[in-house]
């Protein structure tokens, strides 16, 4: 990986959006609302102001297309003139990227731009609405805090009461949940951990005041990545679990704030060898489509997509690319290797457990803690494991990844723990018109995972334990270990289309005798599929209050206990709420 190569791969969508937009340059083309049509431009905006200020505004060209975009964007006579900013409305996230681009190349921007549309621009980045009370409180804060360095008068107690909200959403070890509950996913990587040291910047350039806070988000962003770098795998791509997975390689920007920050856990050179790795793994996979980034994950697919997704929308993968910012003689341009951490490694904020096979480098993640939107069952957030080469299983009433009962509604998490080698959760479910309890505990042995389960109140209520959601062609392996069921038996689902290709899911059925039920079984993904099928015919189960013993083949007693209730995880009933700029 090169400096040159990341330019390359910039340039490339750079112009690709070029090609597709309007003549002036500031909507992409099409007949959609103005403000669907502006995403995309914004946002590359943001990966030209990268570029630009990369090269010490070496682009004439460049800088000269940004001025054009700004001044036809801001023109009120002009056919593609921007939206202002709404109640609750997208466009405040797109004048955030416009924000940041104008504040890293004022010199060959902002200071050069018609003395009009420089004021129209300060006029629109004005907040003066409402915003959804999670990650989107940095974008309104950060437009006012633009204006404010450029001496606009603005709210400063609510620049830094948005800061001060973050802080209630912190979970531990480098990790934020996206808003109340425990919406924990790659937001943290591409907004939690950039936007305040942008902030931070505008606010206090010479950084005297902040600097106790700076150095707080420098210790948190250390601690995030020693972490985050456990969920991608060698050839570079990454855990698929929650939403807007669709700007792919803008996960890579917490590695390369870090960089810049200063803070970086990792060797020089691992940043751009992961960079090269993901990025390629995407622009070579099929993501790229005449220079535009498709709605998907490899190739176009609507299943991980999300309501608030345009064609534009993918263009957040700019964020990626803040290493252009460093000259080509820092240290994080050094020679290096990418490789996954085998190792389990607990993540104790998010409640997940990560860890990789050797033998196919895909990367595992169980998910202990994180639940998503409070008041929907959305299968990005609420399975108990996802990996790196794997999607959840979106078909109509099917659940992968645990044990369910079947036709049930996944209420939310009750309680979760990790451990070293396991993790642990609560899960309460609605179903036959009543609800439902199940205490799941997961043990992480040779690669494959050992699960153990208590269900409450379920009588009458058929269940389903669940195992890999796999791709063609990965192997994976749903084993029984021990049951107290009254009948068993097993089918699979196959999902002919999904964004990886044809898939399947396998499922134990079991009926309860009575008003509970128990169950363990085994389950194996790619290289741990054999072992998986080995542990199952070999391990030994004693059921115990508050959890189980499961006896290794070598005769190792390992304990394995359920999760408490945890009194912060609250009921699924919480509202979205709003946040008022004033």
């Amino acid at each position: 990986m090169t400096r040159e190569y990341m330019a390359r791969a910039a340039d490339e969508l750079i112009a690709g959006v070029q090609r597709h937009s309007t003549p002036s340059g500031a909507l992409m083309e099409g007949d959609g609302p103005s403000a669907d049509r502006m995403e995309g431009v914004a946002r590359v905006v943001l990966l030209a102001a990268l570029r630009l200020a990369g090269s010490g505004g070496g682009d004439p060209r460049l800088a000269a297309w940004l001025r054009g975009v700004l001044d036809a964007a801001m023109d009120p006579t002009h056919p593609d003139r921007w939206p202002p900013q709404t109640d609750h409305g997208q466009t405040t996230v797109e004048a955030t990227a416009v924000a940041v681009a104008l504040h890293l190349t004022r010199p060959w921007v902002l200071e050069q731009l018609a003395p009009a549309t420089r004021r129209r621009l300060l006029d629109w980045l004005e907040s003066g609405h409402w915003c959804a009370d999670n990650n989107h409180v940095l974008f309104g804060a950060l437009c006012q805090a633009f204006r404010h360095r450029e001496g606009e008068p603005v709210d400063e107690a609510a620049i830094w009461a948005a800061l001060d909200r973050i802080e209630e959403w912190y979970v531990g070890d480098g990790w934020y949940s996206d808003g109340e509950g425990r919406r924990v996913d790659h937001y943290n990587a591409w907004t939690f951990h950039l936007y305040p040291f942008w902030l931070l910047d505008l606010m206090d350039p010479d950084g005297v005041r902040t600097a106790p806070r700076r150095e707080l988000y420098r210790r948190r962003l250390r601690a995030f990545l020693e972490g985050y770098r456990r969920l991608f795998s060698p050839e570079g791509s990454f855990v698929a679990m929650g939403r807007s997975l669709i700007y792919r390689f803008g996960v890579l920007a917490p590695f390369w704030m870090a960089e810049i920050e200063g803070c970086s856990p990792l060797a020089p050179g691992e940043a751009a060898a992961l960079t090269s790795r993901c990025t390629e793994f995407f622009m070579a996979g099929g993501a790229l489509e005449d220079g535009m980034l498709n709605l998907g994950w490899l190739g176009p697919h609507a299943s991980i997509l999300q309501s608030y997704n345009r064609p534009g929308s993918p263009l957040w993968a700019a964020k990626g690319f803040l290493g252009l910012l460093l000259p080509d003689a820092h240290p994080a341009w050094a020679e290096s290797e990418w490789a996954a951490a085998e190792e389990p490694w607990a993540h104790s904020g998010p409640a997940w457990l990560t860890w990789a096979h050797r033998e196919d480098g895909i990367v595992r993640l169980l998910n202990m803690g994180s639940d998503g939107h409070p008041a929907v069952d959305d299968p990005l957030y609420r399975r108990a494991a996802y990996s790196s080469a794997t999607l959840p299983c979106f078909d109509e009433g099917l659940v992968d990844q645990g044990i369910a009962p079947i036709g049930g509604r996944h209420l939310g998490r009750a309680a979760g723990v990790v451990r070293p080698d396991s993790g642990a959760q609560r899960v309460r479910w609605l179903a036959g018109g009543r609800e439902c309890t199940v205490d799941h505990a997961v043990l992480v042995v040779a690669g494959a995972e050992i699960h153990v389960a208590r269900c409450r109140d379920v009588v009458a209520l058929p269940l389903a334990v669940a195992g890999w959601h796999a791709p063609t062609p990965i192997p994976s392996a749903l084993e029984l270990i021990d049951t107290d069921a009254s009948t068993v038996g097993r089918d699979a689902h196959d999902s002919p289309d999904t964004a990886l290709g044809p898939a399947r899911l396998e499922r134990i059925l079991l009926t309860p005798r009575g008003n509970e039920l128990r169950a363990a079984w085994a389950t194996g993904l790619g290289a741990a599929a054999d072992a998986a099928r080995e542990l199952a015919s070999a391990v030994r189960v004693t059921w115990r209050d508050g959890g189980a013993d499961v006896v290794l083949p070598d005769g190792t007693v390992r304990a394995i206990a359920f999760a408490t209730p945890h009194p912060d995880w609250g009921p699924a009933t919480r509202a979205q709420r709003v946040h008022r700029w004033t």
